[in-house]
């Protein structure tokens, strides 16, 4: 089964409200949900991520499947003042995927631009 997930959370405009999207691609059944959260509650403006994550099933990692090169363009930060700011015009932390040997699965590479940066997979468990 093919599956694509998306969050879209509130920035200017979007009155504090996240719209989840999960779509089966392989049957083109698909749920979206509009939350509307405190974000104040959640959130202090104080960080931006930028995530792959590999699931988890029965509490335990699964091994992550090779993808390509993941390219984030456009990548942008939105703080707590309401401006928004190139990623790399803030304090920026490469942060690597390891298993628990602390083994490299996935990578990302420095910013190409401002705004720019790449992430490799490297190994799957």
């Amino acid at each position: 089964m093919r599956t694509m997930i998306h969050a879209d959370a509130g920035g200017p405009g979007y009155a504090k409200a996240t719209t989840f999207y999960v779509a089966n691609l392989t049957n083109g059944t698909s749920k979206s949900v509009i939350k509307t959260l405190s974000v104040s509650t959640y959130y202090d403006g104080s960080t931006a991520e930028f995530i792959d994550e590999r699931l988890t099933y029965s509490g335990v990692p699964t091994p992550l499947r090779r993808f390509s090169d993941v390219n984030w363009t456009n990548a942008k930060v939105f703080l707590a003042d309401g401006t928004w700011h190139s990623l790399g015009s803030q304090s920026e932390h490469a942060i690597n995927m390891v298993n628990a040997s602390l083994h490299t699965l996935a990578f990302p590479f420095a910013l190409s631009s401002s705004t720019t940066f790449t992430e490799r997979w490297n190994d799957c468990a």
